[in-house]
């Protein structure tokens, strides 16, 4: 069984390298030390809830996603495809888009749309 502590460091790091961040960003993003990150990526800390929900902001996903472990081998795919891509590279972009939805990144989602050139906002009846 896995244990959350390497659950949450391993969500972690991928989002991280999705978004093409390091561990002093991120850190900078939640407002906390980078001692304090490296804690939870050495599976030596496991943050309150509300240092969680502030993590999960800072890495542009929703809180329960840190925690997801049927998205592993293929978030390791493509943490391995991303690394080697320039995030503004077209390729780069849609795979942080593809990554945002499986992380269920709500803006992530926003933004698919609105590159398919279809609307979030469900229109209401007249």
């Amino acid at each position: 069984m896995t244990s959350l502590r390497s659950v949450l460091a391993f969500n972690m790091k991928v989002q991280r390298q999705i978004l093409g961040i390091s561990q002093t960003e991120l850190a900078e993003r939640v407002n906390t030390s980078t001692n304090y990150i490296a804690l939870i990526k050495t599976e030596k800390g496991l943050p309150k809830p509300e240092m969680l929900e502030r993590i999960a902001v800072a890495l542009e996903i929703q809180p329960p996603a840190l925690f997801a472990t049927e998205i592993r081998p293929l978030a390791e795919m493509l943490a391995k495809v991303h690394k080697g891509l320039a995030p503004s590279s077209p390729r780069g972009f849609g795979l942080r888009l593809f990554a945002n939805l499986l992380f269920g990144d709500l803006a992530g989602r926003r933004r698919y749309q609105e590159t398919l050139g279809v609307s979030h906002h469900p229109q209401a009846p007249e």
